[in-house]
């Protein structure tokens, strides 16, 4: 009798919410218990929220018809670290994502993603122990958003082995003072397990006491000249070009390990390209877009006749034209 009664309030929760697939998605991952019913959050739905949960399923839903403020949505996930469906915030007055700084991990099925937009009052999103996910992640139309604030999340991952899609973060319509940093920016490169959509975003000005990033010198430098470049440097912002008369000094970049900018080698004399062994990431246009334009560039170098970069993780994004060897 006690099986039946259990069956039958699975049941009925998930009449509220459609489809086989999603019924599945939540049974293999939540308990009954933990097992939110509604997808809509709203002064009323929350009560029903499982909030002593650590690990909880839930399509969630806030939006101008939610009601409900910062200091109400706190104590409702407290405890929630792992969260199984989606998120999507829209039209509301929130400030902020605060209330759910001790998410860790959301995993989305796979019809779901994650979305924040239509935001008029929200600065930042400070999710900021929220470390990994499988979702597409939309960030939109949130005109007051200045930062993300996510400094944790770099463990993007796939659960469909079959699908060669893979997720894809999109950034777009926010404050003109929003900036990404490069710990940031640093940890969503370094994802074998992600795209980027359209991502309008700059990156923020960066200082430490020492001008180190994990460990590397970091060194901004906006009108890139390869004669007064410094060889300690390791991590460098802005763009990096190297000309006709430069060919003696571009053994001074041998150890740049990251571009937060890039790369235009243009009309020198060079037979070999090997001074960039050391280069793993080129990023974008430090005012610009990811993705809005070629990160490498090698263009009208008669005389090249061979260029490796033996460390460089994505090669889609490097052409080469007008060289003897290309």
């Amino acid at each position: 009798m006690k099986m039946f009664a259990e069956v039958l309030v699975l049941s009925l929760i998930f009449r509220l919410i459609p489809a086989d697939s999603q019924f599945e998605f939540f049974k293999s991952r939540c308990d009954l218990n933990c097992t939110f019913g509604y997808d809509h959050l709203d002064s009323e739905s929350f009560k029903a929220f499982p909030s002593n949960c650590t690990n909880v399923c839930a399509y969630l839903s806030l939006d101008e018809n939610s009601n409900l403020s910062e200091n109400e949505l706190n104590p409702v996930f407290q405890n929630v670290k792992v969260l199984y469906g989606y998120l999507n915030v829209k039209n509301t007055k929130l400030k902020d994502l605060k209330f759910l700084k001790g998410l860790e991990k959301l995993e989305c099925d796979e019809f779901t993603n994650l979305k924040i937009e239509y935001n008029s009052e929200m600065t930042t999103i400070g999710m900021t122990n929220f470390s990994a996910t499988n979702c597409e992640i939309l960030i939109s139309e949130n005109v007051k958003l200045d930062r993300f604030d996510l400094p944790n999340l770099k463990n993007f991952y796939i659960t469909n082995s079959n699908n060669n899609i893979l997720p894809e973060f999109t950034a777009k319509y926010l404050s003109p003072n929003f900036c990404i940093t490069l710990e940031e920016m640093t940890n969503f490169m370094t994802s074998r397990f992600l795209n980027f959509g359209t991502f309008n975003v700059p990156f923020c000005n960066f200082s430490t006491p020492t001008n180190e990033l994990f460990g590397e010198k970091v060194c901004e430098i906006r009108n890139f000249t390869s004669s007064n470049f410094d060889e300690l440097c390791k991590r460098i912002i802005g763009n990096v070009i190297i000309e006709n008369g430069d060919e003696q000094y571009v053994n001074k970049l041998k150890n740049v390990t990251w571009i937060f900018g890039t790369v235009k080698i243009y009309k020198t004399n060079l037979t070999t390209i090997d001074f960039l062994d050391s280069l793993e990431y080129v990023t974008n246009d430090p005012d610009g877009v990811v993705g809005s334009e070629v990160r490498i560039q090698v263009k009208g170098n008669k005389n090249l006749m061979s260029a490796v970069f033996p460390n460089l993780k994505n090669h889609r994004e490097l052409i080469f034209k007008g060289s003897v060897g290309y």
